[in-house]
């Protein structure tokens, strides 16, 4: 990897740099011309890589001499021509071309007897690296092992006159298994065990110690009389080489594999096992029964599908089949909807230790299958998990289904309206297809899924579609990326939603005149970046380029304005710069005020914004009014049980218990009863509602009640990071000055310096101010009073910029120091302190 490339561009740039490199030169060009397509960064670092690797052949020259010297000497004949003779067998054509060198039909004629063979040949082209040559005697050794009716068996080798290598193997005249299964109409349960077979091979392979690594349809043929052979074990592994932690060439620059066959861990180049090959056994099962790829799409990219590999989920294959085969009976998606579904989502899992231990249990639930009794995948089915999820809280499916379903039908609609043209009513009609797809899985009927599904699902398998769905309409594709991507945005899922929508951006970019829908777009990515990470800066970016697309556009609806508005007074609001987002917010708001109907929800948004901020300014009276002003007007339009009402009652709480008002605590206590009911307890608003409450007990001096909350709190937030980052930071801040109330300073400073690190790359420092002074208490009672000094001090100043030398927060970090410098023996400091004590009103510190 030459430097400057990141892991993250190298797991892109590699596999096409590999396919490059197996390219004669004068086939170069256009295979990179259709590789990067208008990625012109991408086409650089391809062309710089391919120069370097050319021209840098000769560090390994000596050691090959040696070993593989007239291997070696042959490729001064490359191009090379087609032998006609490789041992005692004769030529009679190509059967076909791989990574590791080419098979040949031939016919032994060497009057001992007739037989019609394959024989691989190392192909000279790329014979310099002797790691592949090794490999190539490797899948020789391997062979030479192996002995099942279901793999192509060694039948000789040797080395041709000019030092390649060889061997042939039993001639398989027949079908790869998709294509065999699908020419002759098999049935599902003929498929399955034509699959069987498969899992026999393999089976026995992995007894023998030997790790495939390769498998994919087109190494799996089935012949003439309906039996199925086991091809192709040039990047197989023993067992004992394939789970070590020395490198091998699937995670070198020179790794061997299939991407949209890999599993997860071969793609990250991870420690590998036969679990490795039950993954790509279910791959191959999911193709066979729904005819379609979990992942990769007939013109998907190399790099796309790596990133699905890793990324996404895969929709249960009788969901697959409703677009695939939309003509197909319902009694045959049925056949496989259930245990099947179950079976081939449990083999293909991204973490090895949820898959099947072993083939043998994969075949073994097949065959239970087949025989109608109990699978062991149902436990972890989509009904059960579904279920689960709905009982918790019905209301949040329903309002994320409900929006992307309208959503989506709008996106139908305007493009339909946008243009007339025959191309784009079928668009249309696709679309139409489409979403009529996505959420037919829903359908409780018979002749639907049967099991209900969490709207995350439905988001996943709404985005797995849209890669593989051809749409010719911009304008229409990039409306899809932005519906699915602010739904993610809506469930906390901030990593999708930021791909989502930065591919709509993207999009609408490039189109020539810019409209409402880009900078909505636009402020929506700047959203998810301020909402996930705290990326202040990217947020602002967007949020003006938001603004000045909508002044270009010549769009002048509240929408278009207040959205970026409100997003830039969020981030000037988060660096402390708080007359200019008070400036922005108040703009928006005169926006907003215009607005009727539910589009006033915008303005309660903005409202909890401006109270928040009137709160950081020490102006509770007007922060209250906004508050319930905001509460108001969600009660009024989503009704009493929404969870955004929720969210408006937290703020309201907080605001309420600053104020010394009793009406906080039930008002927090409500607040988490509506977000729990809605979202789950696990959602980030729920614990968020938990913090604050932890806060709450905790200022009354209830110490074993605020600890129990925050440690309820603490575990989900960890899990949904870092969605729940800054919300995870607050929940440990609390923890930690719970505990050093306690006196149990060890585990109080492990977890203040713990949301230390989440606050610090995002926040300015007035931000986490409150963790910096209860780091500085807890270090002073273990006695380390250097470092106790620097973190008080680091809060001292943060608050003076912010707030001012007087303000009660202020006044907190001075009382932390004065205490410390008491402690340390140092009178004289901790009297410079005290002065400043006596000139405000300094409130006690717990």
């Amino acid at each position: 990897m030459r430097p400057g490339l990141t892991p993250e561009r190298w797991r892109i740039v590699e596999p096409l740099l590999e396919r490059t490199l197996d390219l004669p030169p004068a086939e170069r060009r256009a295979w990179l011309d259709s590789a990067a397509g208008a990625d012109q960064e991408l086409r650089e670092d391809l062309e710089r890589l391919v120069d370097a690797c050319e021209s840098a052949g000769g560090f390994l020259a000596r050691p090959a001499l040696e070993a593989y010297g007239s291997l070696l000497q042959s490729l001064a004949q490359s191009p090379r021509p087609h032998p006609a003779r490789i041992g005692p067998y004769r030529v009679v054509g190509v059967a076909g071309e791989g990574g590791m060198g080419t098979v040949y039909a031939a016919e032994r004629d060497d009057d001992q007897y007739l037989k019609r063979v394959a024989i691989k040949l190392a192909r000279g082209g790329w014979t310099v690296d002797p790691r592949r040559v090794s490999r190539f005697i490797e899948e020789r050794q391997i062979l030479a092992r192996l002995d099942h009716p279901n793999i192509a068996r060694l039948l000789d080798g040797g080395v041709t006159d000019d030092g390649l290598p060889w061997f042939a193997m039993e001639f398989v005249e027949g079908l790869r298994i998709d294509r065999y299964s699908e020419q002759h109409r098999l049935p599902i349960p003929e498929r399955l065990r034509l699959f069987l077979e498969v899992c026999s091979a393999v089976e026995y392979a992995h007894r023998n110690l030997v790790v495939h690594r390769d498998l994919k349809p087109s190494n799996i043929l089935v012949g003439h009389d309906g039996s199925v052979r086991l091809l192709d074990f040039g990047i197989a592994k023993l067992v004992s080489a394939a789970t070590s932690t020395e490198p091998d060439l699937t995670r070198t620059g020179a790794r061997f594999l299939t991407p949209s066959y890999a599993s997860p861990e071969q793609l990250r180049g991870a420690q590998l096992s036969t679990a490795t090959d039950v993954y790509s056994l279910g791959v191959v099962l999911y193709e066979l029964l729904a005819g379609v790829h979990p992942f990769a799409g007939e013109e998907s990219e190399p790099r796309e599908v790596e990133r699905a590999v890793l990324d996404d989920d895969a929709e249960p294959p009788s969901v697959a089949m409703r677009w695939s085969h939309p003509d197909m009976p319902g009694r045959l998606r049925r056949q496989v909807a259930g245990d099947l579904d179950n079976i081939v989502l449990m083999a293909i899992r991204k973490e090895p230790a949820r898959r099947y231990p072993s083939v043998e249990q994969l075949a073994a639930d097949i065959r239970r299958h087949l025989d109608g009794v109990p699978v062991t995948a149902h436990k972890d089915s989509i009904r059960y998990r579904a279920g689960k999820f709905l009982r918790r809280h019905p209301y949040g499916t329903v309002a994320a289904a409900g929006f992307l379903l309208l959503a989506g039908g709008f996106a139908v609609v305007t493009s339909v309206q946008a243009d007339r043209t025959a191309r784009e009513r079928e668009n249309a009609e696709q679309l139409a297809n489409l979403l009529s797809s996505m959420f037919a899985e829903v359908d409780p009927s018979p002749s639907g899924r049967g099991s209900p599904v969490t709207a995350h699902e439905m988001l996943d398998s709404a985005a797995s579609r849209l890669r593989r769905f051809v749409v010719q309409a911009p304008s229409v594709r990039a409306e899809l990326y932005s519906v699915l991507g602010r739904s993610y945005a809506g469930l906390g899922a901030f990593g999708p939603a930021k791909r989502l929508l930065d591919s709509a951006v993207s999009i609408r970019s490039r189109l020539t005149t810019p409209d409402s829908a880009l900078a909505r777009d636009q402020a929506s990515l700047g959203r998810a970046y301020l909402t996930s990470s705290g990326d202040a800066i990217a947020a602002e970016s967007l949020g003006r380029a938001s603004l000045a697309t909508a002044r270009r556009a010549g769009v002048a609806t509240a929408a278009s304005r207040g959205i970026p508005l409100t997003l830039l007074g969020d981030v000037w609001s988060q660096r402390g710069r708080f007359a200019e987002a008070e400036s922005v917010y108040r703009e928006a708001a005169s926006v907003y005020r215009s607005l009727q109907g539910r589009d006033r929800l915008a303005l309660a948004d903005l409202l909890l914004s401006l109270g928040h901020l009137r709160w950081l300014r020490g102006d509770p009276t007007q922060a209250d009014s906004m508050f319930r002003e905001a509460l108001i007007l969600r009660r009024q339009i989503l009704g009493p049980e929404h969870p955004a009402v929720g969210m408006a009652q937290i703020e309201l709480a907080k605001v309420l218990h600053d104020r010394g008002d009793p009406a906080a605590e039930s008002m927090l206590r409500s607040a988490l009863a509506v977000t729990s009911a809605a979202m789950g307890a696990t959602h980030p608003t729920s614990t968020n509602a938990m913090a604050h409450l932890g806060g709450m007990l905790a200022d009354r001096a209830d110490w074993v009640a605020a600890e129990s909350v925050y440690r309820a709190a603490i575990e989900p937030l960890r899990q949904s990071a870092p969605a729940g980052g800054q919300t995870l930071a607050m929940a440990l801040t609390g923890l930690g000055r719970v505990l050093l109330a306690r006196n149990q300073s060890a585990e109080a400073e492990q977890l203040l310096r713990e949301a230390i690190d989440i606050y610090r790359p995002a926040l300015p420092a007035w931000q986490y101010a409150e963790t910096l002074e209860y780091l500085g208490a807890v270090l002073t009672q273990r006695k380390r009073f250097p470092e106790a000094e620097r973190a008080l001090l680091e809060s001292l100043e943060a608050r003076s910029t912010t707030w001012g030398p007087s303000h009660q927060r202020t006044l907190r970090s001075v009382r932390r120091l004065s205490v410390l410098y008491r402690a340390w023996g140092k009178p004289t400091e901790a009297a410079r302190f005290d002065q400043r004590l006596v000139r405000g009103s300094a409130p006690p510190v717990r």
